[in-house]
């Protein structure tokens, strides 16, 4: 999945493609409306930390990057006008090349 394809995507089925790389064994699948990362900083941020995403805010555009590396050698970069959003999506992006990388072992 590109990160176009990613930013297209509703909440709902952000909040889905995230649950079902995590598989987050506190929620079932059918509470999915209710797990909220792109609404809940409580059940992202564990994530973001996790996975060291860094998140910068924009003065210039009034919008948000969120990204996995340095700022001199970006692996993933997602940008959005919402800090949430942005970090949702890129966390995403993480998980599925983290899933490729153990695939390819």
């Amino acid at each position: 999945m590109t990160s176009e394809e990613i930013s297209k995507l509703s909440e709902f089925e952000l909040n889905k493609a995230i649950w079902l790389k995590v598989k987050n064994p506190n929620h079932h699948y059918k509470d999915c409306r209710v797990i909220g990362y792109c609404v809940l900083w409580n059940e992202l941020m564990p994530l973001v930390v996790e996975h060291g995403i860094t998140l910068y805010k924009y003065m210039s555009c009034g919008g948000w990057q969120a990204f996995l590396g340095t700022p001199g050698n970006l692996e993933i970069s997602i940008q959005n006008k919402n800090p949430q959003r942005a970090l949702a999506e890129c966390l995403l992006m993480v998980l599925i090349e983290k899933e490729d990388d153990d695939d390819n072992r």
